[in-house]
């Protein structure tokens, strides 16, 4: 599994103020990838559970930028008023895949305080250029490391490989890549050189890393598609620390989609995305990459 590195009353009360500044944000992933051998028939599976609180809406949204790859984009779209009084509309993208292949798929860097990772100026467009410019993992390996800004970890697949990058403070970029086997991960650093960047890391965090490490070494190989996904469902840890979270009251963080591709060796690739949302029916669906990538008024 190759690695690269890239380099009194008033006191109580300044206690919990420190405390709820540095704790890290409850908002969470847990992202898994299988290459190769522990595949049926070859090819690449890549998988993400997104969590998040209530009241954010999704959609996929499909990019067609010029002089780059067309891409299909989960977006996720949510409201914040600022201490001004100014409402505004914060529209990102969580997961995508393009027009080659090239899956991205990202989870928070959330063992950092918040503060901490809003000074740090993240390149809040990395996914999107990823998904423009690059054709492979190794290209996206490729792009000039300025781009890599900003706490963060993605999760990338090709046909042929997976990788994982974490993405620390001080230019510190690390990258974790795999041909045949496994790779997963949460919310917190797992590279050597990155994990002083781990302030505090969630409960939550470690519960889903270890459960899902559990799930992929203990079932037999090679995976199908729908054995990967059916840990999707996993609620082994209770509302708050599966990997399925139903969260414990309801402005608990809970799992609000699923964003998930099989890349075959051989034959057409599927992408399986699964919604849920405050207030509406779940919404689960899968496509073909012609299917969801054509115009939208050709799709069905």
């Amino acid at each position: 599994m190759p690695c690269r590195l890239f380099r009194p009353a008033a006191s109580i009360c300044m206690f919990i103020l420190f405390f709820l500044l540095a704790a890290p944000a409850v908002k969470a992933c847990t992202l898994w990838a299988a290459a190769g051998n522990v595949v049926q028939g070859g090819g690449t599976i890549i998988i993400k559970n997104r969590d998040w609180t209530p009241g954010e809406s999704q959609r996929l949204e499909i990019f067609r930028p010029a002089g780059g790859y067309s891409y299909a984009a989960l977006m996720a779209t949510r409201e914040i008023v600022k201490s001004t009084g100014r409402q505004e509309e914060i529209d990102r993208p969580v997961a995508g895949i393009n027009e080659k292949g090239l899956t991205v798929i990202s989870a928070a860097a959330s063992s950092l305080p918040r503060r901490d990772r809003q000074a740090a100026g993240g390149n809040t467009k990395l996914m999107a250029q990823i998904l423009n410019l690059c054709a492979t993992v190794d290209d996206a390996m490729a792009l000039d490391r300025s781009r890599f800004r900003g706490p963060l970890f993605l999760m990338l697949a090709d046909k042929n490989k997976i990788a994982v990058v974490e993405i620390g403070l001080e230019g510190m970029v690390a990258w974790r890549t795999q041909t045949n086997g496994v790779l997963y991960h949460t919310n917190h650093y797992l590279e050597p050189a990155l994990q002083r960047f781990n302030r505090s890391i969630g409960e939550s965090s470690t519960a889903r890393y270890a459960r899902i490490a559990a799930l992929l070494q203990n079932s037999p190989t090679p995976y199908t598609f729908s054995d990967l996904l059916a840990f999707t469902r996993d609620q082994d840890a209770g509302p708050d620390d599966s990997i399925w979270r139903t969260g414990s009251t309801p402005t608990s963080t809970r799992t609000v989609a699923v964003f998930a591709v099989s890349q075959p060796k051989s034959g057409e690739a599927e992408i399986y995305v699964r919604l849920l949302e405050e207030g509406k029916p779940e919404h689960e669906e899968t496509y073909s990459p012609d299917s969801l990538l054509q115009p939208a008024g050709k799709r069905q």
